[in-house]
């Protein structure tokens, strides 16, 4: 069975475990058998039971082939717009913070200035993560006017945060915003007024760039050595069976390499090209 991001698919809940280092999860089931892990403690409001059958959309394939799922929520959905309850408007930040149906507390990047006398307002349900709504003004005004590929210096203007995570907020070319996750990146050495080049790679629905800085431990089109950590066995598109080397970058990330056969072990040293970057960590092909 071959799973792919941003499609839906049907689970039965077969039982709930307890896990060393991951906590409380939901073992669900597809009708083809496969197994997949949900966190039980990011969705204790969603009311879900063993035996129900619910839609989850595949949030995320990582590097090293992990599947993340996403329950369908019991009252949003990703793309429509719903009015929330406005709990605080911090101008200085732009960021506003809401409260959802369920009580969750949210917060969001605001492109544009909000009446801090306002009790409700409109947003855009953008995705869903974890059982909270991510959300956005519905209107995008940004005209991107920057070709995809570009490299683009942004300058770092603060550090923010955003639902309980730290963001580096960096301004590009005097009208534009992007948000890195600080998890991804702690490791560059940003500091407030530092100027970085970024590589674009596209726009968010809530009107802020996708950029990736460039990595300044690895280069793209050099080859480095790894030594393979573990392996993971996968299905690709094709259904066929593929074997993923878990190998750790210098800064103890997991990353995944595809390899051609199942002729290697662990603990053993593989030559590796840097063919570009995603949320701070190499992306690798093997070298033959």
């Amino acid at each position: 069975m071959v799973f792919k991001e941003g499609e839906w698919y049907n689970f039965k809940i077969i039982n709930q475990i307890d896990i060393p280092d991951k906590g409380n999860q939901f073992v669900l089931q597809h009708t083809s058998g496969r197994k997949i892990l949900l966190p039980a403690d990011n969705y204790v409001k969603y009311n879900l039971t063993i035996g129900s059958r619910i839609d989850c959309r595949v949030d995320k394939i990582n590097c090293t082939g992990q599947i993340f799922m996403e329950p369908k929520h019991p009252f949003y959905t990703i793309g429509d717009v719903y009015t929330f309850k406005v709990l605080a408007i911090n101008h200085n930040d732009k960021i506003l913070e809401v409260e959802d149906v369920l009580g969750n507390k949210i917060q969001a990047f605001s492109h544009k200035f909000i009446d801090s006398n306002i009790d409700e307002i409109p947003l855009r349900v953008i995705n869903i993560k974890k059982g909270k709504p991510l959300v956005a003004l519905p209107e995008n005004e940004n005209n991107i006017e920057i070709d995809l590929g570009a490299s683009i210096l942004a300058y770092v203007d603060a550090m923010v945060v955003i639902n309980n995570e730290n963001h580096y907020r960096l301004s590009a070319l005097s009208k534009y915003v992007s948000l890195l996750k600080f998890k991804h990146y702690s490791s560059y050495g940003f500091n407030v007024g530092d100027n970085i080049e970024c590589k674009y790679i596209g726009i968010y629905p809530d009107g802020t760039l996708k950029l990736e800085p460039i990595n300044p431990h690895y280069k793209i089109g050099e080859i480095y050595q790894f030594r393979i950590e573990d392996f993971e066995e996968v299905a690709d598109i094709e259904s066929d069976s593929v074997i993923i080397a878990e190998v750790l970058d210098i800064n103890q990330k997991k990353c995944g390499v595809k390899l051609p056969n199942k002729n290697y072990s662990k603990g053993q040293i593989i030559n590796c090209k840097v063919i570009g970057y995603r949320k701070g960590r190499p992306q690798l092909e093997i070298v033959l």
